[in-house]
Order: structure tokens, then C-alpha cells, then sequence
């Protein structure tokens, strides 16, 4: 495929993206863990460790190839819909002991794998301790002002 047809389909998924409302998914990143919750319509996706490690002592996302591939599978089940056509958010929450502080590197790794694995937008979630489905709702309205 040409470099001009693909622009135009990267522009025309981008326009159909931004017509369709927002679903937003609440992602738990832990060490070699990752848990996607679509709270849109109350359809969660259990904890699901990857099957090779992608994270290592200093970051949870380490191997981003394995994040990235697992993250898309992952997506894929909880969103039962053709991804490149969904307006999806992430809200990342990144909930390991000793990974309390985010630094400006790991905010870019959070934002490259959600990026990646598709989603519209990337919302890091700085809270210690995982979030209560009621926590959630709150943060999502809160998203929608």
C-alpha cells in the first residue's frame, strides 16, 4: 500500500474514532501483570499474566514488544470490537510496591504502550492502591467535564 493511502486511512480511522463516544478502560500494570476492566458496560477482563516477562527490578514495562502484544490481546477481549474504529481511553494505573513515584521516562513508556496497543488517549492513574469500580466512575466523570 502507498504512503498516500495509508495517510488517508490513518485520517479516516482518526475521524471515525472521534465520532464514536468514548470507552474507557481501567488498565492495572504489576510486575509481569496485566488486568484490563471495561467499565462501560460492566464487562471485565480477569488478571491474565503475560506468558514471558516483560518487566524487570526498575520498570514494569521493560520489554515493551511483550507489553505491546499482550496488552493488544488483552484489549482486543474486552472491547469485543474492531479497535482501529473504537475511541478508546486507557486509564494506566501502575500498582507495584517500590513503583509509587513516576518518573517522566516511565509517564512516556505508559503513553507509548497505550499508544500502541490502540487506544486514543492515555490517563495515568497515580493512586497507591487499586481503584474500587465506584473510584472508577468517579474518575471517568470527573474525565468527561
Amino acid at each position: 500500500m502507498s504512503p498516500i493511502f495509508q495517510d488517508l486511512a490513518s485520517v479516516f480511522f482518526w475521524i471515525i474514532r472521534r465520532l464514536k463516544p468514548r470507552t474507557y478502560i481501567y488498565c492495572l500494570i504489576s510486575h509481569n501483570q496485566l488486568e484490563f476492566h471495561n467499565r462501560m458496560n460492566a464487562y471485565s477482563q480477569e488478571s491474565r499474566k503475560a506468558v514471558a516477562n516483560f518487566s524487570s527490578e526498575r520498570l514494569l514495562i521493560a520489554n515493551s514488544d511483550i507489553a505491546i502484544n499482550s496488552g493488544k490481546l488483552l484489549l482486543q477481549e474486552v472491547c469485543n470490537s474492531n479497535i482501529k474504529m473504537s475511541n478508546i481511553y486507557l486509564l494506566i494505573h501502575p500498582i507495584e510496591n517500590g513503583f509509587n513515584n513516576i518518573s517522566p521516562v516511565e509517564e512516556m513508556i505508559y503513553n507509548d504502550f497505550g499508544g500502541s496497543i490502540g487506544a486514543s488517549g492515555v490517563i495515568i492513574v497515580k493512586e497507591e492502591s487499586q481503584l474500587t469500580d465506584k473510584e472508577i466512575d468517579k474518575k471517568i466523570i470527573s474525565l468527561n467535564k
